[in-house]
């Protein structure tokens, strides 16, 4: 019974991430890290289906991995906060309410723009082969050159030590 309801919050805040991509006031990466944390515990099906789907998949690896927010998408919500305050201004909100919401995006702009950006693929392959160069436990170099979301992505993962072990 709690997996079925793990599993229906999750369906849920992908509904509501989803509809984040298309309304410009109601954010998507926080929904899907909700997601995320609700698959996990209700259904591995649903957690590896968002892990690995085209759109949402690159944004939760960048943050489970690094803790990264892409440009693009630091972009796009520094222009939701700034469209949202403004949007406030013009409504005529009660000054104190404006002081609240400003403080609120304040601190929400400041944790988006200091989150680091995610490594070019470049950089990512270089920190894969200086992994494998120092690692001396005979692992496969597949499995070390790829992280646990590329091994879950391709269905590979090393059943042993020795690279006789690997697919």
């Amino acid at each position: 019974m709690a997996r079925v309801l793990w599993a229906s919050a999750g369906c849920i805040a992908v509904a509501l991430a989803a509809a984040g991509v298309v309304l410009p006031l109601l954010p998507t990466t926080p929904f899907l890290l909700l997601a995320a944390f609700c698959f996990a515990r209700g259904s591995q099906r649903l957690h590896y289906w968002l892990l690995t789907h085209r759109r949402f998949g690159p944004l939760l690896a960048d943050w489970q991995e690094k803790g990264a927010i892409a440009p693009r998408a630091k972009a796009i919500a520094i222009a939701v906060i700034v469209a949202t305050f403004t949007l406030s201004l013009l409504l005529g909100l009660a000054p104190w309410l404006l002081a609240v919401q400003g403080a609120v995006l304040a601190c929400a702009a400041t944790f988006v723009l200091t989150r680091p950006n995610p490594p070019t693929r470049a950089e990512s392959q270089e920190e894969h082969q200086a992994t494998a160069a120092e690692n001396s436990s005979g692992r496969c170099q597949e499995h070390i050159q790829s992280g646990p979301l590329d091994q879950m992505r391709s269905g590979a993962s090393c059943s042993g030590t020795r690279p006789s072990a690997c697919p």
